[in-house]
């Protein structure tokens, strides 16, 4: 959000600066302005246009008569000599940015070697990014050199196996120190990255299971790793950990709790609600909040809230490798609940830390969507956000073999997005399973770069076609009990048979009921659907 100090600048594209200016200061009233950069060179400023705002601010529109060298850090000077660091703002929304910056590499983060390890972030608008080591108290700390594309890369010329390391980064005149946002492997409550050796890494062999004939087979049940198993006498000896959720004994056979309930149900699949990172839990003291998760971190390391050693930055993914076997050898398929709409703190999300704004929807005037009704929602139309988190996908198949996905609010994400992580997946296993929540969570302002038809809702995923993503059906599911918000509109088990109460639409219960029992989607007042899902 704009226009909290009396002086913002905010570079918005490559030749426009947008400048707000507090009345209590000279009137808000400046008649020229410049740039200044790091080795004092200045650039002239052209004065576009200004407006008197109703918040007692000044809007100045100028024009940049000079070449913009992203990265580097400039500061704005008005008549009287007053100073502002510019920021990097919707610049970094701009196709001439994406296509200048993006980096198709998959060699970010770190990559450990026992004589050199390197590490690497995309950080285009940084101006410095160090790297800092710590190991038995001792910190360490190397500078980043910059290279093409917005990277930024270092190597450490010794084993630092086991070692602790965060970035401190650069931006818009700040320093602020983040963890590494493509690395899997962190300390207790996230607060530093840690170097692990691969070979060091203990995770089972995959079970190989036999190929669904098609996706309606799936029998899927919802879980949360804390909730199975948090009855007292239940028979687990690791209540609420990942470890917890498959034990089986003879007296969780008897009493049918815990997985050996599971196994009984005759299931295909189990669906875990969020198992990475997420921030409102404490993990050294893991009884005294409660949450089932859907507040993200980090995408990649998981939650040590669910280990029996969060300290240690392997045990959590041994322990949940270990426990996507166990289901294996049982029969059963294991879904992720994946948060990708937003964050748990956007002024603490890694990335936003390396590349401030990009990874989040937002307008010419700074303002941030709000459809997921947390006050940020993710960007994923943008390459290096687009590519970030289709490769996140990735890397939880290979490295854990899990079966499918449930994407959190799917109607903030792109249905770009959703179809090539449905591709890039089909690649490592056709049987996987993508689905979301396809509502229509806000209105599609294209000020914010989504229109209607990018969006990954129900509509947009049938008009896709044949791709193999697949939607909640809402307009199923209220036909039959009836709106869950809406008390007063029945559904079919209430006996309301006709036009569906309330709504300006022309369809019956029975056919909302139709078309949910066939996997399509209505599409007009009559006739059969437009679309279909593929079954």
């Amino acid at each position: 959000m704009r226009m909290k100090e009396p002086y913002e600048a905010y570079l918005d594209d490559y030749d426009i600066l947008n400048v707000y200016m507090s009345k209590n200061f000279f009137n808000g009233s400046s008649r020229i302005f410049h740039l200044k950069d790091t080795q004092d060179h200045i650039i002239p400023l052209t004065i576009q246009s200004m407006s008197d705002l109703y918040n007692g601010y000044t809007h100045y529109r100028l024009s940049i008569n000079g070449m913009i060298n992203v990265g580097e850090e400039y500061t704005l000077y008005d008549e009287h000599c007053k100073r502002a660091v510019c920021h990097y703002s919707h610049i970094v929304k701009t196709n001439r940015f994406n296509d200048e910056f993006f980096y198709d590499g998959n060699d970010l983060g770190c990559l450990y070697a026992p004589a050199i390890t390197t590490f690497k972030l995309w950080s285009p608008v940084a101006y410095r990014i160090q790297l800092c080591l710590e190991s038995d108290g001792k910190r360490e700390i190397y500078e980043m050199e910059r290279k093409d594309r917005g990277i930024y890369e270092v190597r450490v010329n010794k084993n630092i196996s086991g070692y602790h390391y965060t970035f401190m980064v650069r931006t818009n005149g700040q320093w602020n120190e983040t963890i590494d946002p493509y690395s899997s492997f962190c300390t207790q409550n996230g607060l530093a990255s840690v170097v692990v050796d691969p070979k060091t890494l203990s995770i089972p062999q995959k079970i190989k299971l036999k190929p669904m004939k098609k996706a309606t087979d799936a029998i899927i049940y919802e879980a949360s790793i804390r909730d199975m198993t948090s009855q007292a006498n239940i028979g687990v000896d690791h209540p609420k950990k990942f470890v917890g959720f498959t034990e089986e004994n003879e007296k969780t056979r008897a009493l049918n709790t815990g997985f050996s309930y599971l196994k009984s149900l005759g299931i295909t699949h189990v669906q875990l609600l969020p198992v990475f990172d997420f921030g409102s839990v404490d993990e050294v003291y893991p009884n005294i909040f409660y949450n089932w998760g859907y507040d993200p971190v980090a995408h990649r390391c998981l939650e040590g809230y669910y280990s029996t050693n969060p300290k240690d930055a392997l045990c959590r993914v041994e322990e949940f490798a270990q426990l996507v076997q166990n289901c294996h050898m049982a029969g059963i398929r294991v879904n992720l609940d994946l948060v990708f709409n937003h964050v748990y703190e956007k002024e603490n999300y890694p990335l936003e830390k390396l590349v401030p704004d990009y990874y989040f929807l937002m307008n010419q005037q700074g303002e941030f969507s709000n459809g997921s009704y947390c006050g940020n929602d993710i960007d994923t139309q943008q390459r290096m956000s687009h590519k970030y988190f289709v490769d996140t996908c990735k890397r939880i198949v290979e490295w854990f073999d899990v079966d499918g996905f449930r994407f959190d609010l799917m109607g903030i994400l792109d249905m770009n997005t959703m179809v090539e992580i449905r591709k890039a997946l089909d690649k490592v296993d056709p049987n996987i399973l993508v689905y979301g929540e396809g509502w229509s969570m806000f209105s599609g302002d294209p000020d914010y770069g989504y229109r209607h038809y990018d969006m990954g809702t129900q509509g947009n995923i049938n008009a896709e076609g044949d791709n193999w993503v697949g939607a909640f059906n809402d307009d199923y599911r209220d036909a039959l009990p009836g709106k869950n918000d809406d008390t007063s509109v029945r559904g079919y088990i209430q006996q309301a048979l006709g036009y569906a109460d309330g709504e300006a639409i022309n369809q019956t219960k029975l056919e909302k009921i139709y078309y949910g029992l066939t996997g399509t989607y209505w599409t007009g007042s009559t006739g059969r659907p437009t679309y279909s899902s593929k079954s």
